[in-house]
């Protein structure tokens, strides 16, 4: 997962990119969040299977992430509160 921080002056400047999170893409489409202390995540998606019957109910953003011995999953992070296409 790779972040970084914005500054103040580039916060102001590229806000107009940045959307409310309540409007964010509610499919496999990817895209940057912006999280309340100003770190951006790339390359987030959105997934939900409600039905528990293969596994325990989910519903979030995701990020894809890698254990030491090399297995890829993915990872739920906390509700952003910006979103823009990547």
């Amino acid at each position: 997962m790779e972040t970084w921080t914005l500054s103040t002056m580039q916060l102001k400047m590229d806000l107009n990119d940045w959307k409310d999170i309540s409007t964010s893409p509610k499919d496999a489409s990817y895209f940057e969040v912006m999280m309340k202390d100003g770190k951006i995540i790339k390359d987030v998606h959105w997934a939900s299977d409600r039905s528990g019957e293969y596994q325990p109910a989910f519903e979030g953003y995701f990020v894809k992430a890698q254990y030491e011995d090399g297995t890829k999953y993915f990872k739920q992070i906390i509700t952003p509160k910006f979103w823009r296409k990547s």
